[in-house]
């Protein structure tokens, strides 16, 4: 082969290598991870009518205080209270929520997916922190402080 030949053999191999480059032979992620960022609680009282109180405390907490909701409940109509947590974003990759009570002795807990029942033991006034931590790495939590009153 001619020297000419060669030469732009070459010319079109590196020009090649260019246009893939440039054109856009890029590695793109499309299973990208989107975690949990918010938890919040979505009853409220006009949803249950044994709610007596419901507030929003997370712009007002303290190092003493530490729950994002409170609710007040009248267990003499009925001793339990349904949790509905909202998570932000609404399709993360792990949308697993874990509940635990902070004293198993006052309520037991029953978990669905994004829910969960708290059943008071006594008809006694009664007070009980409930905390929701994303299942994800993130490690994002909501406590939701709620009293039983015997009215």
């Amino acid at each position: 082969m001619k020297k000419s030949t060669l030469l732009i053999i070459l010319l079109i191999y590196v020009a090649s290598i260019f246009a893939i480059n440039f054109f856009g032979m890029q590695i793109i992620s499309y299973n990208k991870t989107s975690y949990i960022t918010n938890i919040e609680c979505r009853n409220n009282k006009a949803d249950y009518p044994n709610v007596l109180k419901f507030t929003d405390c997370r712009d007002t907490k303290t190092e003493y205080d530490n729950a994002d909701f409170k609710v007040v409940i009248n267990s003499n109509r009925s001793n339990k209270y349904t949790i509905e947590a909202k998570i932000t974003p609404e399709d993360p990759t792990d949308s697993t929520l874990i509940f635990s009570l902070d004293d198993d002795s006052v309520a037991t807990l029953s978990v669905n997916k994004h829910s969960a029942t708290v059943t008071f033991n006594s008809t006694d006034i009664e007070t009980i922190n409930v905390t929701i931590i994303a299942a994800d790495s993130n490690s994002v939590k909501c406590v939701i402080e709620i009293t039983a009153i015997p009215l």
